[in-house]
């Protein structure tokens, strides 16, 4: 769990030794005290005999000459060690109270002489953590069994990592292996000796690590890190934080926060140093993915320059809808004029009255998420630990992993968040929903069954229900002539694959996908990252070789989207729609859902759908095929609903926005669908229904066939070519549990919100 709270530490005391000593700035270094008997015990003689003389002029192990950094006072310095600290909240002239100096992480200097012994030359992440910790951090032991930490070594259980030798056996001249091939120099015959692959590894295994050989001579032994005690690699605080400048406090409102600093990277391949902050500069976007992507991508060793062995996940990441910072999700939701929902940023999540944006921001930013999968208050329903934004930003590295946590206690891996709660709802009527639910109170899937999935299903669930639509429009009091159509919102994928939130019709039996729930989100759409092909992985497009051991159709690693298109498994020859021509069950749902925009628009007062135009229903149909522009607007909503329109158009909004499957772009030409509605040529009710065919197509099958029943026996005049109910249902998929009752929160439970249940309804 990110913590935002600076922890005080005690004050650094000047050692009385210091004058004797001379510090490490004197002229006298030889001999100016006797040697200690421990390293570990030496003396402190304060950060100033640090920063004023040896090192004054340092550069950081990741700063280029000519490089500066941000001062607490808005300026720029050149970016030396000193300049670094003293503008960071770990120094009194920007926290206000007291200074953790060098030696509180480096031990103390009293042999050191810019040359001798200290007790932490490179500090790792337990040296971090004699003052990071509970309760403002987490305990030590948390990180410890992260991967990051690589405590394998150490700790019985922990994930396993390279050794000090990275698998070499030990230091120095012979020739190294790469996973048991030998390595040579990029173009030479010459080996690249073991001590080059250790430190080529540490690159991003320990990259606060410095090497420096015998004489300069890079093929000879090392003079640092001692050979005799190589450090542990250890993915450590100061690999992503900047050491020496961790945090800046910078003001939003009346709030004054600490904004991290991450530390100067280099992403293989773009070769650009970055030093990401939180806090972006005026115009440009919130992100700090760059840490990641400096490792978690394909780069090239230092010496043999091959590949080296991790996944492309970055590149498989800004290739997908989840870092595409264009894509609707997140600009919609951007300080960019041109946004739908315009947001003023710095946005304080601590602020009760930005509770409307931030209902939004539970999924809608990156980072803003991150706050509404930790503790939640049960009174308020707000984040406790709220933070300030300072832009727009996607699903990142850090929105769905936490460095800091591997997930283990959690059931999960791969450091993936666990939501403390998954469903934050209230609305009129329909009281609160609150906990690890679905919206129609059907309890999220254990971590058993869901896994690392639960982070999916945090934001992929919808926003509305069959609940919540029947508690605030359909139920016994309430109104929904004259009301706006209360949408269940898009890419419900995750409540789809559970059977879950859809508007469900009494004495009903309905499926679930227990195949598929089995293999879960990651299952299908992580499994086999590829490149070059995108497929898998961190591009969440799923990999056909994931499929093909059940559908033998799919063979090539993209062909997904035209199997569903066009093929079914042979086991299956169910002909849902009666269209003999729909031979794919996603061209079947693609058929029940044109039945249904059919007879909407043969009501008394007629319901246009419209996929591509919000409030999606309409009193108009498009009446130009020849370019002219939409004429859908909220000035044509459609609101006068009946209980059977009101559910039929709830579940077709279910099944198609599940994930529309448009093409890739309008071009302002309009064209009749198989309802014979006049629709854009992006229009998603033009291609088959992949997402809802894969996700849980009994399920959905079902609700397209039990809405369309119950609209077609309350409509006054049929239009010719449409199948009966009776046709239809002869092949409904059988179900295997009882419809929602919507009188009571928990299915069996007496327990009632308000209103009594009406099957009529």
């Amino acid at each position: 769990m990110r913590r935002k709270i600076l922890v005080r530490l005690t004050l650094l005391s000047l050692c009385a030794v210091t004058s004797l000593l001379g510090g490490c700035g004197s002229s006298s270094k030889e001999g100016a005290a006797a040697p200690l008997s421990s390293v570990a015990n030496a003396p402190k003689v304060g950060s100033d005999s640090c920063t004023n003389t040896c090192h004054a002029a340092t550069q950081d192990i990741t700063m280029q000459p000519g490089d500066t950094i941000a001062t607490a006072a808005g300026g720029t310095l050149p970016a030396t060690i000193p300049n670094a600290w003293r503008n960071s909240v770990h120094h009194i002239s920007v926290n206000g109270f007291e200074t953790i100096g060098c030696e509180d992480c480096h031990g103390g200097g009293g042999l050191h002489f810019g040359i001798g012994p200290l007790a932490y030359p490179v500090p790792d992440y337990q040296r971090c953590q004699t003052c990071h910790k509970p309760p403002y951090f987490d305990a030590p032991a948390v990180f410890q069994q992260t991967a990051h930490a690589n405590a394998h070594l150490s700790t019985p259980g922990a994930p396993f990592g390279p050794d000090k030798f990275f698998f070499q056996g030990g230091v120095g001249t012979g020739q190294a292996a790469t996973h048991g091939a030998p390595e040579v120099v990029n173009g030479t015959t010459t080996p690249v000796t073991k001590n080059q692959h250790i430190e080529e590894c540490s690159v991003c295994h320990n990259s606060n690590q410095h090497f420096r050989y015998v004489n300069g001579d890079i093929t000879g032994n090392l003079t640092k890190p001692d050979p005799a005690n190589m450090p542990n690699p250890t993915v450590s605080c100061a690999n992503c934080h900047d050491a020496h400048q961790v945090a800046l406090p910078a003001t939003a409102g009346t709030r004054t926060v600490n904004v991290p600093i991450f530390r100067k990277q280099q992403i293989a391949g773009a070769g650009a140093l970055k030093r990401p902050e939180l806090k972006p500069s005026a115009g440009s976007i919130t992100s700090s993915e760059s840490v990641c992507a400096a490792c978690h991508t394909k780069g090239l060793y230092k010496y043999g320059r091959t590949q080296t062995h991790q996944a492309n996940t970055f590149s498989q990441w800004t290739s997908s809808g989840h870092g595409d910072l264009k894509a609707a999700a997140w600009f919609d939701f951007s300080g960019d004029p041109a946004a739908g929902h315009k947001t003023t940023f710095p946005l304080d999540m601590s602020i009760p009255t930005n509770s409307a944006p931030t209902a939004c921001f539970k999924c809608h930013n990156g980072l803003t998420a991150i706050d509404y999968m930790g503790d939640i208050d049960p009174v308020t329903r707000r984040p406790s630990n709220p933070s300030v934004v300072w832009g727009s930003a996607p699903a990142t590295c850090i929105t769905c992993h936490d460095p800091h946590d591997s997930g283990a206690s959690a059931g999960h891996s791969k450091n993936v968040r666990q939501p403390s709660v998954m469903t934050n709802y209230s609305g009129a009527g329909v009281g609160v929903i609150f906990g690890n639910v679905f919206l129609d109170n059907q309890p999220i899937p254990s971590t058993s069954a869901a896994g690392n999935s639960s982070i999916c299903i945090f934001c992929h669930q919808g926003r509305e229900s069959g609940l919540t639509l029947f508690k605030d429009k359909l139920a016994a009091g309430r109104t929904i002539a004259g009301k706006s159509f209360k949408n269940a919102h898009y890419l419900g994928t995750a409540a789809m694959l559970w059977g879950a939130n859809a508007y469900e019709y009494a004495g009903k039996l309905y499926s679930v996908n227990v195949s598929h729930q089995q293999t879960n989100c990651v299952g299908c759409h992580m499994a086999n990252g590829t490149e070059p092909v995108k497929a898998g992985g961190h591009t969440w497009n799923p990999n056909g070789a994931s499929c093909n051991s059940c559908h033998s159709a799919i063979t090539a690693a993209t062909d997904v989207p035209g199997f569903l298109n066009t093929s079914r498994a042979t086991s299956s020859t169910t002909n849902y729609s009666g269209n003999l021509a729909s031979v794919s069950v996603a061209a079947q749902i693609k058929d029940l859902e044109n039945y249904i925009i059919k007879l909407l628009a043969a009501q008394t007062t007629p319901a246009y759908y419209d996929d591509s135009a919000y409030p999606y229903f309409h009193t108009v149909p498009i009446t130009s095929a020849n370019g002219v522009p939409n004429n859908h607007s909220n000035a044509t909503a459609f609101i006068a609903w009946t209980l059977p329109v009101y559910k039929a158009a709830f579940n077709l909004g279910i099944a198609v926005k599940g994930l529309p499957s448009a093409a890739a772009s309008p071009t302002n030409t309009y064209v009749l669908n198989a309802g014979g509605i006049l629709v854009p040529d992006s229009s998603a009710t033009l291609v088959p229904n992949n997402s809802a065919a894969v996700h849980n197509y009994k399920y959905i099958i079902q609700l397209l066939l039990d809405s369309y029943t119950d609209l077609y026996n309350n409509t006054a005049v049929i239009p010719a070519g449409l199948p009966t109910p009776a046709a239809l249902n002869a092949n409904r998929p059988a179900g295997a549990r009882q419809a929602v009752n919507y009188g009571a929160y928990v299915r069996g439970s007496a327990v009632t919100l308000g209103g009594t249940y009406d099957a009529n309804q």
